[in-house]
């Protein structure tokens, strides 16, 4: 029997070198059953101590359709400190 894992929120990533020379990564997440492209570029040129590392963008998987916002969404405010 096959066991089937939950892959929700890993991000695998693999080195990769532009035609520029450029190194980054790129990879894939799956955010409830939603896939996204993942590119990462070295920051290096950072001037300030508490630059990010690395920067990148993720963007949604050719084939799959955006999330819908209101899935899911549910707000239990019935205990809020704030509510006069």
């Amino acid at each position: 029997m096959t066991k089937k894992f939950d892959n929700n929120g890993r991000l695998s990533m693999w080195k990769r070198t532009s035609g520029k020379g450029t190194e980054f990564l790129s990879g894939q997440v799956e955010i409830d059953g939603v896939e996204y492209d993942v590119v990462l570029f070295n920051n290096g040129n950072a001037k300030h101590p508490k630059a990010p590392s690395m920067t990148g963008t993720v963007k949604i998987k050719e084939g799959f359709k955006k999330p819908d916002k209101t899935d899911d969404v549910s707000f239990d405010d019935s205990d809020d400190p704030f509510d006069f």
